[in-house]
């Protein structure tokens, strides 16, 4: 009985353990992507490259106009 008990015990420690470690990796991963867009939004070349990809957005989508008419 008693040995019992404490694998219960162990059990739910362990999955409290888990619980827990889910949430911090959560947190840490939330403040990664938080840091991520911070250097994304100063970062020139980020805004380069979508200017870069709009002009392209535009220029297609005037061939395509010009395709189709």
């Amino acid at each position: 009985m008693a040995r019992a008990r404490r694998a219960q015990v162990r059990r739910l420690m362990e999955a409290d353990n888990a619980e827990r470690r889910r949430a911090r990796r959560r947190e840490f991963n939330q403040a990664v992507r938080e840091l991520a867009g911070f250097a994304r939004k100063r970062d020139k070349r980020v805004a380069a490259w979508q200017a870069a990809q709009a002009q392209l957005r535009l220029d297609r989508q005037a061939a395509d106009e010009q395709r189709c008419a």
